[in-house]
Parts: structure tokens; C-alpha cells; sequence
């Protein structure tokens, strides 16, 4: 079995001679260090994170002017729009002035909460 040890200590040369490290490494359990936080932001180990870390592949490049022109003046039809998704793709298709939005899902409790905000 392995076993490894972060250990995040600020003054790690104290901890460096403490017998339970040593009794840790007497047992076959990988001992390791983590720098302070300060030196990992100094660093730029650790950074903001953005919506394209999360992707798994490149992010979509959208011409919301395309979009725009196919939606103004048209009724659209959005199916699971009381979910978390159809939502915001209500919401971001409002604002590109349709005709008419249909708005259809399953769940009756948050698609009423959510189109009596929307009204």
C-alpha cells in the first residue's frame, strides 16, 4: 500500500526533525511539502479560474449577430425552459426580440416561479 503526506507548514524546518516525520518515513509513507500560499500565487501556480478551464475541448465562438437575425420577430419554442439551462436560454433570447416565446417543461412548480419573474 502506498501512502503519501502533504503537509503544509510554514516554518517546515521546525517540523523537519520531529520524530513523527521520521516514524513516517521509517514506515514507507511518502512525506512531501506544500509551499505557502502566498508563494504559489507569486508564482502563478495558483490562478482565477475561468469557464475555459472546466472545458474539455475549445470554447465555441458565437456571432450573436447571426443569431439575433434568425430569432428577431420569429415565435421560438424552448422545451425544458423551468431548468437551470433553459433559463438562461430564455433569458439570453428575450433580449434578441422575438415575436414570441413558447416556453414548455414538464416541471410546474419552478417553470410557474420562473415565468411569473419573466412576466
Amino acid at each position: 500500500m502506498y501512502v503519501r503526506l502533504l503537509l503544509h507548514l510554514i516554518n517546515w524546518w521546525i517540523w523537519n526533525s520531529l520524530v513523527v516525520v521520521a516514524q513516517m518515513l521509517a514506515q514507507d509513507i511518502h512525506v512531501m511539502t506544500v509551499p505557502p500560499l502566498s508563494d504559489c500565487l507569486d508564482d502563478g501556480i495558483i490562478k482565477d479560474i475561468h469557464i475555459e478551464d472546466w472545458l474539455r475541448r475549445e470554447p465555441i465562438q458565437v456571432d450573436i449577430r447571426k443569431i439575433a437575425a434568425y430569432v428577431e420577430g420569429h415565435r421560438i419554442l424552448i422545451t425544458g425552459a423551468a431548468g437551470t439551462v433553459g433559463q438562461e436560454i430564455v433569458r439570453q433570447l428575450a433580449a434578441l426580440n422575438p415575436y414570441q416565446l413558447i416556453l414548455v417543461d414538464q416541471a410546474e412548480s419552478p417553470f410557474v416561479r420562473y415565468s411569473i419573474g419573466i412576466v
